[in-house]
This record gives C-alpha cells, structure tokens and sequence, in this order.
C-alpha cells in the first residue's frame, strides 16, 4: 500500500511538472504565416504561437477581432514583418493593452525602396532567423541551446535555396 501511495504521489508530480512546463511556452504572436513559419521552425515546441494572417489572406488589409486582440494581449514577443506591410501591428499592441516586445524583422534588411517582401531574398531570409532566435532567447534563456540548435539547422535548410 505505501508502494502504491509513493507511485502515486510521484505520477502527481510528474503531471503537475508537464503541466507547469506547458503554461510556462513563450507566448508569441506573429503578423502573417511567412513570419509565422519561421518563427515555428526556431521556436518549435517551445513556444505558444499564434499567427494572425494565414496564408490565404492579405497582411496589407488586416483587420484584428477580438480574439486576436487576446492573443496579442497575452504575447510577450509580436513578431512582424516591418516596413508598412503589418503597419497594424503597433495599433493592435497599444489597443490591446499588451506588454509584447515588438520585434521588426525587416529593420536590418536591404530592400528595395516601398518594398516590403524582404524574406523573398534569402540573404534577408537569413537576418529574419536571426532575429527570430535572438528575440526568443532574449525572451527566454533556458531555451537558448534548443532555439540556437533549431535555428542552425533552418540557417542551413535557407542557405541550401541561394
């Protein structure tokens, strides 16, 4: 019987410490599923992602619900494209009340003036995975070997397409 109660005592553990390691992923928000993808290849398991544009819909026309608004709230990091094409997001994060770090991707990359497609170039591609696993390590720490192993393996994965 007192080797049942141990049993049982430790399975509780065991579920309360999943649990626990479920609620605490990293809460991120990206703009469009572009920059959604990405953020899923370096983030994978690790983070809570919600994307807000699919990929069948117009980042440019973007109008947020309430449940994006949610999401967003809840976020700590919000990850977008930058220059004009989710011109929305700065709005959606102050109406939204969220604390999110705001992270520009394309802030670092050369375009091609009032273009905003910058990923379309892989050498841009690759300073966006750069950016994503910086956030997500500034983000959160203990996660930096697992980000930075993921994040390599995509570096490679976009150097093969140049």
């Amino acid at each position: 019987m007192k080797l049942l109660s141990t049993l049982f005592f430790f399975l509780l553990l065991l579920v309360a410490a999943s649990h626990s390691a479920m609620a605490a992923r990293l809460k991120v928000v990206a703009s469009f599923s572009i920059v959604g993808d990405m953020t899923a290849r370096i983030g994978g398991q690790d983070i809570d992602l919600t994307v807000l544009v699919g990929p069948d819909a117009d980042a440019h026309v973007f109008q947020a619900d309430p449940k994006n608004a949610r999401a967003v709230a809840a976020a700590q990091l919000f990850i977008a494209n930058g220059r004009g094409l989710d011109a929305w997001a700065e709005r959606l994060i102050r109406a939204s009340g969220s604390k999110a770090r705001l992270v520009n991707l394309s802030a670092s990359v050369s375009t091609r003036p009032g273009d905003p497609h910058a990923w379309q170039n892989v050498g841009n591609a690759l300073l966006y995975a750069e950016a994503i696993r910086s956030a997500l390590i500034t983000a959160a720490p203990e996660l930096a070997a697992v980000i930075n192993k993921r994040a390599s393996l995509y570096r490679s994965e976009l150097e093969t397409l140049d």
